[in-house]
């Protein structure tokens, strides 16, 4: 959903540095950031200068201040990497075994947190320098028979008005399961997969799709797989990051095209938001409108541009 954008700079700022793995480390950085402030402060007082004076910035202090800044972020620094080192397992043997199709393709997703579902997310998607929205939605992915890491994906995309069948596969590089859990009744791990579409060359506007794509899964002690949504509630949460490049047949000039389920990687100048999707205001006449309306305080507005959004312009 399109955020208000009310949050901070400075949270923005974190959201895009690191992945959703990484909250204590946002939180030692916050407490990091904040003892800074405490220590600018407390070196600076000057009780004995009445309100209106200028105080003297002399260069000793400038030292000291850019010394301090160093210091915040060596913390920050450090305590983030500590965050991000979760330890896992190798899990690309047992990954075989398992049918990951629903992990991209299905009607409905498992909410682990209360046994309930909900609507399978249609991803968010951009090409190019101008963000141009790009649509793309699975019809169907199946596992191939032969080859237990690769699954046969067939689907279309959408850029303005411009619709393409594609045909390809998602190929298991990597498997890895977490050593720690945000639900104990779950084992979490990731897939880092290898993307292969090719667009319809008959059709206008046409090309291939190349990348790799970041897949969040989670396990339950039936040894059955389910997408990861232990964590949908919170700031920033995101699943099938694809970070790929699309090439025309005809010209060969390849685009940044990037999609992902509730937020896109390598999103910074398009999306300025915090807890969820906010699209910057230069960006929305490259396909967000409705996207962006469909948040809009007035109410006809976003029941107009809802529509538009809940629109299945695949079939």
């Amino acid at each position: 959903m399109a955020g208000d954008g009310t949050n901070s700079a400075s949270a923005l700022s974190l959201n895009f540095c690191f992945g959703r793995r990484n909250i204590i480390g946002l939180r030692f950085l916050h407490l990091a950031f904040v003892t800074g402030i405490k220590l600018w402060f407390g070196r600076t007082e000057q009780p004995c200068q009445p309100h209106f004076a200028i105080p003297v910035v002399s260069n000793n202090f400038m030292g000291t201040l850019t010394k301090l800044v160093f210091l915040i972020l060596t913390i920050a620094s450090t305590t983030i990497l500590r965050a991000q080192e979760i330890k896992s397992t190798n899990y690309y043997l047992s990954i075989k075994n398992f049918n990951l199709s629903k992990l991209w393709c299905a009607d409905s997703i498992l909410l682990q947190d209360d046994g309930k579902t909900a609507a399978f997310p249609e991803p968010l998607g951009y090409i190019g320098d101008s963000f141009q929205r790009f649509y793309i939605h699975y019809t169907s992915i199946t596992k191939s028979s032969e080859n237990p890491y690769s699954y046969s994906v067939l689907g279309k995309t959408r850029v303005k008005n411009n619709i393409c069948n594609f045909k390809g596969t998602i190929t298991i590089e990597k498997a890895k399961l977490y050593n720690e859990s945000d639900d104990k009744r779950f084992k979490e791990g990731s897939l880092v997969c290898r993307v292969l579409l090719f667009e319809d060359s008959t059709e206008n506007s046409s090309g291939f799709i190349k990348g790799l794509m970041t897949t969040e899964f989670c396990i339950d002690k039936h040894k059955r797989v389910y997408y990861d949504a232990i964590m949908i509630d919170a700031d920033g949460y995101s699943n099938n990051q694809c970070k790929a490049s699309w090439t025309s047949y005809k010209t060969k000039e390849s685009k940044k095209c990037n999609w992902g389920d509730f937020r896109m990687p390598e999103s910074r100048g398009l999306d300025s938001g915090v807890g969820e999707v906010y699209i910057n205001d230069k960006f929305i006449k490259f396909g967000w409108q409705s996207f962006v309306d469909s948040e809009s305080a007035d109410e006809d507005k976003a029941k107009k541009a809802s529509k538009l959004e809940d629109e299945k312009w695949w079939k």
